[in-house]
Parts: structure tokens; sequence; C-alpha cells
């Protein structure tokens, strides 16, 4: 299938992956996102995820470098908020997206 113009961002899964390819889950709400991220943060252990702040996180979101946290219950996460514009901003401006351990990206 040809994908059109639009969104040429996205990988064709036929082609092998690159070491700068980016998992990311587009959470549509009230369709069991949690539950898959819940599932991705405890269940395969060893990943780390970006995704949007907790309310207790705000601390960690405005640290001035890059770096990841582990919860309570093990999950692994990078200190961005992927959940909003400014937090989309300041994850660019820290240099993200070339982090070599960025296992998925979560709307």
């Amino acid at each position: 299938i040809e994908l059109p113009s639009t969104i040429d961002i996205l990988k064709d899964l036929t082609v092998p992956l690159q070491p700068t390819d980016r998992a990311f889950f587009w959470h549509v709400p009230r369709s069991g996102g949690s539950t898959i991220k819940r599932i991705v943060a405890h269940c395969f252990t060893g990943l780390v995820t970006a995704k949007q702040a907790a309310a207790g996180d705000a601390a960690f979101m405005s640290e001035p470098t890059l770096r990841v946290i582990t919860d309570l219950e093990g999950g692994k996460y990078w200190n961005v908020d992927t959940g909003n514009p400014a937090g989309l901003a300041r994850a660019k401006q820290l240099g993200f997206a070339v982090q070599p351990n960025v296992d998925l990206i979560v709307s």
C-alpha cells in the first residue's frame, strides 16, 4: 500500500529498521491505551518510554537535562512530556530524538 505524502514520515515495515527509527503509540482516549502503556512499562521490562507527564511528575519535567526515571513499580520513563506542545518543544531542545535508548514514544 502506498502512503500519501502527508504521512511520509511513517516507516515502511518492509524496510529493515535503522537505529534512528522510533516506535510511536498514538494513545486515543477511552480505547484501552492506558492498559497498553501499563503493559509496556511493567511487562516489557527494560523498555524506556516517553509519555504524557502524570500529576506528580512536574519536577522531573523541568530538569535541565534528559534522564530516565524509574517509578515505584519498575517502569522506566524519560523525563519528557510528550502530551503537549511545550513538552515536545523541551524534548526537541534537549535532543531527545537522537537518544540511543528511546524505545517507545506515546502521544
